[in-house]
């Protein structure tokens, strides 16, 4: 029984070990050159071969990380007919953008950049949000 139960503990520890390891390739981009600013994507849809992409990245991202991670998911995703991509730094924000009732001001705040892209018609647009003026 003994011998069992050493085995038991040893697989477990291995399970523990494998499964933080995966964890940690999957979530952790770091901020090293060439790694990416570490993000959630909240919605990811593909329709009739069109994506639609949010993210969401921390507060106080800076804008050249943040414009980095757009051009990688354009990238990543330009095989699609058609790419719309927003990137927000509040997932409050992401989640109550459609909200009518939900301070416009609040969204501007929050939103830092609108992407489309479409192969067809050769449109490909990327905004930092912050940089437009309104009223």
């Amino acid at each position: 029984m003994e011998r069992k139960e050493v085995m038991i503990g040893v697989v477990g520890a291995v399970v523990v070990v494998a499964s933080w390891a995966l964890y940690t390739f999957l979530t952790d981009r770091g901020t090293e050159e060439g790694q990416l600013l570490p993000h959630r994507i909240v919605h990811r849809d593909i329709l009739g071969g069109n994506a639609s992409l949010s993210i969401v990245v921390e507060p106080d991202s800076p804008k050249e990380k943040v414009m980095e991670l757009a051009r990688h998911f354009r990238q990543e995703y330009g095989s699609y007919p058609q790419v719309f991509m927003n990137i927000y730094d509040s997932e409050e924000v992401w989640r109550r953008h459609r909200d009518e009732s939900y301070s416009s001001r609040e969204l501007y705040e929050h939103w830092l950049v609108h992407m489309v892209y479409d192969r067809e018609d050769g449109y490909d647009e990327m905004h930092w949000m912050q940089e437009i003026e309104r009223e």
